[in-house]
């Protein structure tokens, strides 16, 4: 595919992002980066984020004899209403018109097993399968929907032009920064990924309530900081920590570009593994996993 050079001070971004047939279109513009920074939404919060509900009484253990009253009426007073795939169970809630806003994508290229391609102003563009499959999950987004457009490095940086590779990493940061939304892409869902998102969400929600209530008094410390013990592993299904193990050996984590990208982002930066959603805010309460023998992988 032949891309019209970029002039001084412009960047691509993708826009009329949509799936049909089971294949993802979309139009490819130039835009002046400068025209976007600085600009900002009070609205900015990922509509996702607000329409996803986990059921956190999955994630304790059944073995309700261990523990005293207090504990059963938290447990209970936990419980909220779940929805498990976004857009689908979930009433669509829409935001006001985001023409002039963009998404910044943060993900890990991959490979490309599948033979994946998208249809950039009708030309078929080869993809690796987790492009693809965050291309499909962004067009049924309510900022997408919205009119929102994407960037996304693979496509909007002329991957073939050294010089513009080069001149383009140079203004990297301002991309993100001037982005509405960083949306951080953990890769399709995995047979953890539930119960590692619901605990994340759990953990957010009540942490700077009362880390005083076990198990939190036992899994929050100084910050708080998520830490994996013995006693909070008797509380917890064994899945639950699985699950964060998992989720914290995701490929995405240990990519160099992570440092930039998520810097710039916001803090209610959404991050998406397959359908589920929490905010990066949300993760950051999660730190210092526990080594391996404490979580005792299956």
């Amino acid at each position: 595919m032949n891309l019209e050079t970029l002039q001084q001070g412009e960047i691509r971004l993708l826009e009329s992002l949509n799936v049909t047939d089971g294949q993802v279109h979309c139009r490819l513009r130039h835009a002046l980066l400068d025209t976007f920074q600085g600009v900002t939404r009070t609205d900015d919060v990922w509509p996702e984020l607000q329409t996803v509900h986990y059921d956190y009484s999955k994630l304790f253990a059944n073995s309700w004899s261990v523990f005293d009253n207090g504990y059963r009426k938290f447990c209970q007073r936990s419980k909220a209403e779940f929805y498990l795939h976004i857009g689908k169970n979930v009433p669509k809630q829409e935001r006001s018109d985001l023409s002039n806003y963009y998404v910044a994508l943060s993900y890990v290229w991959g490979a490309s097993k599948q033979g994946h391609s998208i249809i950039v102003d009708g030309h078929p563009l080869p993809v690796t399968d987790n492009l693809f499959a965050v291309m499909e999950k962004l067009s049924d987004t309510n900022a997408v929907r919205n009119g929102a457009k994407v960037w996304v490095d693979a496509i909007c940086i002329n991957q073939d032009d050294l010089a513009e590779r080069a001149q383009q990493v140079g203004v990297i940061q301002e991309i993100y920064a001037s982005a509405w939304q960083v949306v951080i892409w953990l890769g399709l869902a995995m047979k953890y990924s539930e119960s590692a998102f619901t605990a994340v969400r759990w953990i957010a929600e009540e942490g700077y309530k009362d880390p005083d209530v076990p198990p939190l008094k036992e899994m929050l410390v100084e910050g708080p900081a998520f830490q994996v013990t013995r006693p909070a592993c008797q509380l917890l299904r064994q899945d639950v920590y699985n699950g964060l193990w998992h989720l914290f050996s995701q490929p995405y984590w240990h990519r160099l570009w992570i440092l930039q990208e998520v810097a710039t982002a916001k803090s209610c930066a959404p991050i998406q593994w397959g359908s589920f959603c929490v905010s990066l805010e949300d993760l950051k309460l999660q730190r210092d996993i526990s080594r391996p023998m404490n979580v005792g992988l299956a």
